[in-house]
């Protein structure tokens, strides 16, 4: 049974799927485990993203007001976040 879960896990590694959708399959807890077991499975191969990165930098909108140089607005998490903290220290006061 043991060599059938390898192998399981070993071909859908080796066809390029997620290890997480992987990890998910085989049941572990996190996919740093299967990371840690199958590693050697997963094709090492390189992708277009580097080439891909100037465009996006060059191509994204100016940062509005509050953004606080970020490409995407994160203003409101970080407003959420110090709401969040404000009510913590509240109740712990």
């Amino acid at each position: 049974m043991h060599a059938l879960r390898h192998t399981f896990a070993s071909l859908l590694l080796s066809q390029g799927a997620p290890i997480t959708e992987v990890s998910s399959y085989l049941g572990h807890a996190d996919p740093q485990i299967t990371l840690k077991v199958y590693s050697h499975w997963i094709p090492r191969t390189k992708t277009d993203s580097i080439s891909r990165l100037p465009g996006m930098i060059l191509n994204a909108k100016k940062p509005t007001a509050g953004q606080d140089g970020h490409f995407w607005d994160t203003s409101k998490k970080v407003e959420q976040f110090k709401k969040v903290e404000l009510e913590e220290t509240a109740v712990s006061a």
